[in-house]
């Protein structure tokens, strides 16, 4: 029972239903006052309906009964981060870091920063995840930069995926991506050519050549919108008709 009313709350939450979620969390916890899953999605939950005082207060308890769980110290963090309170965030991130200092915790904190639009911080974090990660680690974060079309970074992070994985065709992707944030849409066409060539007849890939089509998509569309900008001004110079001529005063 107590396992089926999980899947409700997080199906509720998915499709927006908060109230609902945190009204089956509490149901939860009343079959079953120790049930670990509810005690942790439920603080996010009220957070997220405006009862900051309340999720943050469980979540402490939660803490305290279970001092040494990096997942509950970076959702303190997180909870935190989006009350305003970037100090304790920034104690409990550090904690976090303390029981486990590896990728993942790392990527986890910099993409919270990110989410928050605290760059600096994010970019600390997702240094760190990137120089002791794997290729998958770099790459999410890639794909992080570019849907916030930080193209910069995203090319910044490029490099390292391409020093542990030279060969791997998604970088191609990322460059197109890389390339079409930048308007640069030849360069973006050249890098979708290559990784379709590198991926061809291999199914392990399929998902990225898809992306891929979706990518080329989208490049044509934005062709078209330009083509159709250039169109509509030459027809606007041309309504105007030459300009008059002056004729000469006697």
């Amino acid at each position: 029972m107590v396992l089926r009313r999980g899947a409700q709350a997080s199906e509720a939450a998915e499709e927006g239903d908060l109230d609902e979620a945190v009204a089956i969390c509490r149901k939860q916890l009343a079959l079953d006052p120790n049930y670990a899953p509810a005690h942790e999605h439920l603080p996010g939950l009220l957070v997220d309906t405006g009862r900051d005082a309340e999720g943050l207060e469980l979540i402490r308890r939660v803490i305290e009964g279970d001092p040494e769980n990096v997942a509950n110290r970076l959702l303190a963090g997180a909870l935190y981060l989006r009350n305003g309170r970037a100090r304790l965030a920034s104690a409990e991130f550090k904690r976090a870091l303390a029981l486990d200092p590896g990728e993942r915790a790392y990527l986890a904190i910099g993409l919270l920063y990110l989410d928050a639009g605290k760059v600096k911080q994010a970019i600390t974090h997702l240094d760190r995840a990137a120089k002791i990660g794997s290729y998958e680690t770099v790459s999410q974060i890639i794909r992080s930069m570019l849907d916030l079309r930080r193209a910069d970074e995203a090319e910044r992070y490029l490099q390292r995926a391409q020093e542990l994985e030279p060969e791997h065709p998604e970088s191609y992707l990322f460059r197109a991506g890389i390339h079409f944030y930048r308007f640069q849409l030849d360069e973006a066409e050249q890098a979708l050519a290559t990784l379709r060539r590198v991926a061809a007849g291999k199914a392990e890939y399929e998902e990225i050549v898809e992306d891929a089509r979706r990518l080329r998509e989208s490049i044509q569309s934005s062709r078209e919108i330009e083509a159709m900008i250039r169109r509509l001004e030459r027809e606007t110079v041309a309504g105007f008709g030459p300009p008059p001529r002056r004729t000469k005063r006697r």
